[in-house]
């Protein structure tokens, strides 16, 4: 039988970057010229949504972002680029060129895709299929962690302190950060029992 999940634990702020994937579709739009504007390709899609949790994900965790965890986010200088490439820049806010609308779903955003080649390039792999996911770049604010009743760890987003970045990717695939992981550990140690934090602390002896 499955232990009942531990209640969770509120950390601290984390200062360094966290990338995420997801598996949230893009699309091409062509809007029509405007008075002074050409006709552009413009990249219409969600950078995440709320309340999804992840698979099990990176050294065995998984993740979710709560509803309203962009409350007081900083989101004045995003950039849009291609594979997060500060060589395919494709589009930023303070341009004008990115739009970010954050709504009850997630994070939607448009990016009108510049007449380059790396543009032009999104724009025909995104309307052909081969890409069709979404990342993007993170400073946290605020998570907890608990356990599900299978008793995998389960991290939840409730506040971000900046988005940096967003981008159309190839692969939803969530990387492996350190900055969970010592998160977790954190949540382990307040919470885990007696002999499990006393293996914890014989292994980092056996290491060092």
């Amino acid at each position: 039988m499955p232990n009942p999940p531990i209640p969770p634990v509120q950390l601290g702020h984390a200062l360094s970057p966290e990338l995420r994937y997801f598996e949230a579709p893009v699309a091409i739009e062509q809007r029509a010229a405007t008075e002074g504007q050409p006709e552009t390709n413009t990249i219409v899609g969600y950078a995440f949504k709320y309340n999804v949790l992840s698979n099990v994900i990176g050294w065995g965790f998984r993740e979710e972002i709560l509803s309203g965890a962009l409350d007081g986010c900083d989101l004045s200088d995003v950039v849009c680029r291609s594979f997060h490439n500060d060589n395919h820049i494709l589009g930023r806010t303070t341009s004008g060129t990115l739009r970010l609308m954050p709504d009850e779903i997630g994070l939607k955003f448009e990016c009108d895709l510049p007449a380059t080649q790396a543009g032009n390039d999104i724009a025909e792999l995104i309307r052909r299929g081969d890409i069709a996911s979404c990342s993007f770049e993170f400073y946290l604010k605020e998570d907890t962690w608990g356990e599900d009743p299978n008793g995998i760890p389960t991290r939840s987003i409730r506040s971000f302190r900046k988005i940096t970045d967003v981008a159309p990717v190839v692969r939803p695939a969530y990387p492996e950060t350190e900055l969970a992981k010592r998160s977790f550990e954190q949540y382990r140690q307040q919470n885990a029992p007696v002999h499990y934090r006393l293996n914890l602390a014989k292994r980092k002896h056996a290491i060092s």
